[in-house]
């Protein structure tokens, strides 16, 4: 994989996901899935929604109970990424159906080359995505790396609520610019160095996907839908992860 020479990082335009773009055009997409079991509540009684700065940009609304993935546009005003810089970027779930619901929410951040093809070789813990401490939002350390954090909201989201936020600002860190690979080349008396920035050229992924799960016999809806073993406090409307 060839990589650019220069001075300044910079981020080329991603096709999907969450990118930005160092050179304009930046345009991002949010993906979600929603899966349920059938009990008390139908599947097409559950709907779910993620929310971006505040507007609802990718919604499964009551009805769709396929399960497919929709897609929402995101960051549109956003044209440029400065390593460094802190953006805001304030991420929540919105109950988009008729009755109460526990939401979890998987991030994944990675990078890409010009190709779009994943490049598992460049670190994702540069990609600082910023989650607000006793939000409401606890995250699955077993089920997190990396790449892939996991969280779960836990309080029960009543129809037409919204979560507090799950994110709030995002930032590449600085030290990307501190990844470099240097090449000589000597031609009689003189000697050139060419520097090149390791993540030049590469794209910015962050991908998020929401679920929700009914508020009947949730324990056993976690389990088969989500694969976890949760704790519910009917009463109280809480969950916990054991």
């Amino acid at each position: 994989m060839k990589k650019m020479t220069g001075t300044v990082v910079i981020f080329a335009a991603a096709a999907a996901l969450i990118a930005f773009s160092g050179i304009g055009g930046a345009r991002a997409a949010l993906t979600y899935r929603s899966e349920n079991l059938t009990a008390r509540v139908e599947t097409s009684d559950i709907g779910v929604g993620l929310v971006e700065n505040g507007t609802a940009v990718a919604v499964q609304e009551k009805g769709s109970s396929d399960g497919t993935e929709v897609t929402g546009t995101l960051l549109n005003d956003l044209s440029e990424i400065v390593p460094g810089k802190v953006y805001k970027e304030e991420l929540s779930v919105v109950n988009a159906g008729d009755y109460p619901a526990y939401m979890r929410v998987t991030i994944k951040k990675y990078w890409k080359d010009a190709d779009v093809q994943k490049c598992r070789n460049l670190s994702p813990d540069f990609i600082k995505l910023h989650f607000p401490e006793n939000s409401g939002w606890v995250r699955d350390e077993e089920a997190s790396t990396a790449e892939r954090e996991v969280f779960y909201y836990t309080s029960l989201v009543a129809p037409d609520q919204t979560t507090d936020l799950l994110a709030d600002q995002l930032m590449v860190d600085q030290a990307v610019a501190t990844k470099v690979t240097q090449s000589r080349e000597t031609e009689g008396a003189f000697t050139t160095i060419t520097t090149a920035y390791d993540y030049n050229g590469y794209q910015v992924c962050l991908e998020a996907k929401a679920d929700a799960i009914q508020d009947h016999s949730t324990e056993k809806a976690a389990v088969s839908v989500w694969g976890s073993k949760v704790h519910v406090d009917e009463e109280a409307g809480t969950l916990r992860l054991e």
